[in-house]
């Protein structure tokens, strides 16, 4: 039988964790420069393009929960 890892370090949970530290960076940074061409950038890049994979990687590690 192979070796099960911890939920909490699954390749999964590390990307939605790094996904919700990158958009609580961005969302920090643009209240702190709400007129901020850059944080509204990042903001919205990380909405765009990042989000599809982080949500996919959280239903994952949801339905590994459930097992």
């Amino acid at each position: 039988m192979g070796q099960v890892q911890p939920l909490y370090t699954t390749p999964d949970i590390s990307t939605a964790r790094r996904f919700s530290r990158a958009i609580k960076l961005a969302c920090d940074e643009l209240y702190e420069d709400p007129f901020s061409r850059r944080a509204r950038a990042t903001l919205l890049r990380l909405i765009v393009d990042d989000s599809p994979e982080a949500d996919a990687a959280l239903v994952r590690a949801l339905a590994q929960m459930t097992r």
